[in-house]
């Protein structure tokens, strides 16, 4: 389990009709040199979190 050191409420978005989405804090993105196009591996965990 990873140390949750800083939570953002983030809100959900519906675009384009029927794709769910979320925003990134720019702030993270930049920290890690995260770039539009890049890809974000997503984990689901047994207890249904991400």
């Amino acid at each position: 389990m990873v140390s949750i050191s800083e939570v953002l409420l983030r809100k959900v978005q519906l675009v384009g009709g029927s794709t769910l989405a979320i925003s990134l804090p720019k702030n993270w993105t930049r920290r890690v040199g995260l770039k539009p196009g890049d890809y974000v591996f997503i984990a689901l965990e047994s207890d249904g979190s991400l």
